[in-house]
């Protein structure tokens, strides 16, 4: 009725459905291999599932910092494409400075300050010469008669710079 092989498999394990378990070298059955299997290959998906989600959030993350970094690169550009100019025109400022400074510092070095020292008394004794025949001419004016003159010329012009107003 039966072959060998089926005996052999009628004599062996049989599982709680009456099917026939046979034990591998190790000493467990095929079945128990076959859970184990089972169980690793749903960890191998949970983790390329979890691997899956991380590779997503690497690529945010790394797009936002390209996005950033661009952000950066277009502020710093257009801040020194704006500070540029301005800087260049400082430093020939700078420079044209320097240049009169050195042509200045040239001249006072030229001066002989001892024969202007020595000749100031004849130069204060001349302008105080010239002060008081400033002060007799000043003194000679008749106040009242130009404040008169003033107020003549006031009244004369006041109403022609009425007039100009209208065309302004």
């Amino acid at each position: 009725m039966f072959t060998k092989q089926q005996n052999k498999m009628l004599a062996g394990k049989q599982d709680r459905n009456g099917m026939p378990v046979h034990e591998t070298g190790r000493g467990r059955t095929e079945m128990e291999e076959s859970k184990e299997l089972l169980a690793l290959l749903r960890e191998i998906r949970e983790h390329e599932a979890e691997q899956k989600r991380y590779a997503r959030k690497q690529f945010y993350m790394s797009f936002i910092t390209a996005v950033c970094s661009g952000t950066i690169l277009a502020l710093v550009s257009a801040a020194y494409l704006s500070v540029v100019p301005h800087l260049r025109s400082t430093l020939n400022e700078a420079r044209t400075a320097a240049k009169e400074l050195g042509e200045v510092s040239a001249q006072l070095s030229g001066i002989d300050f001892k024969g202007m020292a020595e000749h100031m008394d004849e130069l204060v004794a001349t302008s105080e010469s010239g002060v008081n025949d400033a002060l007799e001419k000043l003194n000679a004016i008749d106040i009242e008669k130009l404040n008169h003159a003033i107020q003549g010329l006031s009244d004369v012009v006041s109403p022609f710079a009425r007039f100009m107003e209208q065309f302004d």
